[in-house]
């Protein structure tokens, strides 16, 4: 008798150490992908400052062409 109680500490003691090693790799695949959804965060940040960079200079280049067709409209003709 002394033998299956010895058996059933010894698979309880084993479920718990399966238990204790499926939690922390859980922890690491979540430290993991956690590393990788900052990494993600910070590509798709760097992606929007870049896009609203180019929309800057798009909307300054096309305020500047406005000025100076308004400008050249304005200007009187040479010669006359």
């Amino acid at each position: 008798m002394d033998t299956r109680v010895s058996e059933k500490k010894v698979d309880v003691e084993m479920d718990e150490l399966k238990i204790k090693g499926s939690a922390s790799e859980k922890r690491r695949e979540k430290e993991e992908t956690g590393m990788e959804v900052n990494q993600g965060e910070e590509a798709d940040r760097a992606e929007l400052e870049r896009r609203e960079s180019e929309l800057k200079e798009k909307a300054l280049r096309n305020k500047v062409v406005r000025t100076r067709k308004t400008s050249a409209a304005h200007a009187p003709v040479p010669g006359n």
